[in-house]
């Protein structure tokens, strides 16, 4: 990223915070991380940070000494920085404020209050943008969208890049640099936002991850019949993928000379579809054939460049419909059950499906909620149980038929 400013050529760099969780945070780490401060330092740009519920004013410890291009915001109250261009002249305003403690309940949005709209405003916030929680600044799109005297707000804490708006005021996450888990798939990276008074704001994407995670689906045959099929099945798709770059399939216009550079792959298969593998094969040992199956892959892909490094191989698999399953006209019961089967997956019924599955689960709005007794629930999730669900129906019903 800081190779990308200097490139660039910006006028200045702003961080909304949780720069590094202070828990688990490393000498290294904070050495790196001052370095790169240094370094735009040398290249005469500023840097504006406000602090988040990971490293809060309260628990911030730096073992390395700031260079003077750095401006930290405080907690105690909504702060302003004149950004000042060529010649001393007044370009731009950052108002930003720090969390104190892990957790910031304060509405801090509302002070955010420039003198005048002359310079662009820009509003650094660390939120989860949720107007109900007591936990992560609380406030919504439309909230920070009445603050007509903010240009941009730079907003932190969700780590998948969203943008809300280039509109003024312009809103956007640029979400993480790096994906840590599968939890972050796709291409991370930073923003490059450039403002005009004469049109919409420009909102760029430049990326920075070397290191790409993945979830991938794969649909077994009917005529799968054993390991040495499954396998070949997940290389044919591992290859494409190698040779395809799904990282460049990017939503957003990539900044003017920046280009995707992977050197590898982080990969969740999931098999689904129906064939008699599953009934011969993956349902008599599920974990075994997983655990060939992902040292296979690994064994075959995981050295390539760019590599392609499989996490763990999942099942969504159901044994072959008999023929008499055919959904035919004459099929009332069937086609019910499909009918059933699309109405739970319809968006105006999932609240429903989601009261059927009962109180262990809970529907994760923000990421960092974790409960302790309960689990998260996403749209995924919903879909694969509904689904199997649906197939194991279908499968019973069938061999009920089959019984004289």
């Amino acid at each position: 990223m800081t190779a990308a400013a200097i490139r660039q050529a910006v006028d200045f760099v702003v961080f909304a915070g949780d720069i590094y969780d202070q828990e688990i945070r490393s000498v290294a780490a904070n050495q790196h991380f001052i370095h790169s401060m240094h370094q735009l330092n040398q290249a005469g740009i500023p840097v504006y940070i406000v602090y988040g519920n990971h490293d809060p004013l309260d628990e911030r410890r730096e073992y390395f000494a700031f260079p003077d291009n750095v401006r930290v915001f405080p907690a105690d109250r909504v702060h302003l920085e004149e950004v000042q261009g060529q010649g001393g002249r007044l370009v731009a305003r950052v108002l930003g404020q720090s969390y104190r403690s892990r957790t910031d309940n304060r509405r801090m949005y509302e002070l955010f209050n420039p003198p005048d709209r002359d310079v662009f405003n820009i509003g650094l916030l660390h939120t989860g943008l949720n107007p109900s929680s007591g936990r992560y600044v609380p406030c919504s799109i439309g909230d920070l969208k009445s603050k007509n005297a903010i240009h941009y707000w730079a907003l932190g804490h969700l780590h998948r890049r969203t943008v809300l708006g280039t509109g003024y005021p312009a809103v956007a996450f640029p979400g993480t640099i790096q994906g840590r888990d599968l939890g972050e798939t796709g291409c991370g990276g930073c923003l490059l936002v450039r403002l005009a008074s004469s049109r919409e704001a420009d909102i760029l994407f430049i990326p920075t991850a070397p290191v790409i995670w993945l979830t991938r689906q794969v649909e077994i045959n009917p005529e799968d019949e054993n390991m040495d099929d499954l396998r070949e099945r997940l290389l044919e798709e591992g290859q494409r993928i190698r040779e395809n770059d799904p990282a460049g399939e990017l939503e957003m216009q990539l900044a003017p000379g920046e280009k995707v550079q992977v050197e590898g792959y982080i990969v969740r298969w999931e098999l689904t579809g129906r064939g008699p593998v599953h009934r011969d094969l993956i349902t008599r040992d599920e974990e075994g054939t997983a655990d060939y199956l992902t040292a296979a892959l690994r064994a075959a892909l995981g050295n390539l460049r760019p590599f392609l490094w499989t996490d763990s191989v999942r099942f969504s698999t159901a044994s072959p419909l008999p023929r008499e399953a055919v959904i035919s006209r004459e099929d009332t019961v069937l086609q019910h059950l499909q009918e059933v089967f699309r109405e739970m997956m319809a968006g105006e019924n999932r609240q429903e499906v989601r009261e059927i599955m009962g109180e262990i689960w809970f529907e994760q709005v923000d990421h960092e909620d974790n409960r302790d007794f309960q689990l998260p629930l996403t749209a995924e999730t919903v879909n694969r149980v509904a689904e199997k669900a649906y197939n194991l129906v279908v499968e019973r019903l069938m061999e009920g038929r089959e019984q004289p």
